[in-house]
């Protein structure tokens, strides 16, 4: 009998301890690895000092490119853990905030620089001819259609 209930024992404490691991294991968040954004595999716990996550997979994009409102919670891994399609939607959301941030200041460069129509005078055939010229300039930047004139994605 003391055989069966320490082997039921071990049973419940292995199970219980399996399930937990694959609960954990099916969790995704989104934090950084050094100074890139990351989308790690179970949650940002420790126990006993072993950390309970793992690198899933790193996004390329630099946590300098992360834009204002959004850094602080990449930072802290303060997004809540979830699945895998709400984790890679995060990274996303920032990589169309960047894109967004990126193209209006592109647009706002090219406003900017733009430069004025002004007339020329030059004679042609004895006879004084005023034309307006426009210097040649580049094309206006692209501003991906996911974009809002604030600079972020929506």
């Amino acid at each position: 009998m003391v055989s069966f209930l320490l082997v039921l024992l071990l049973l419940l404490i292995g199970g219980g301890g399996f399930l937990g691991w694959r609960y954990i294991q099916g969790q995704y968040y989104v934090g950084t690895d050094g100074q890139q954004v990351v989308i790690f595999r179970g949650i940002n716990e420790k126990i006993i000092g072993i950390s309970l996550s793992s690198v899933y997979r790193k996004t390329g994009i630099p946590l300098d490119h992360v834009v204002a409102n959004d850094r602080q919670q990449v930072v802290d891994a303060s997004i809540p853990p979830s699945n895998l399609t709400k984790a890679e939607s995060v990274v996303t959301g920032i990589r169309h905030d960047y894109t967004c941030q990126q193209a209006n200041a592109s647009l706002a460069d090219w406003v900017a620089h733009k430069p004025k129509p002004h007339f020329v005078t030059k004679r042609v055939n004895g006879k004084k001819v005023r034309r307006k010229v426009t210097p040649p300039y580049p094309p206006k930047p692209v501003i991906p259609s996911y974009c809002s004139p604030s600079g972020g994605s929506g």
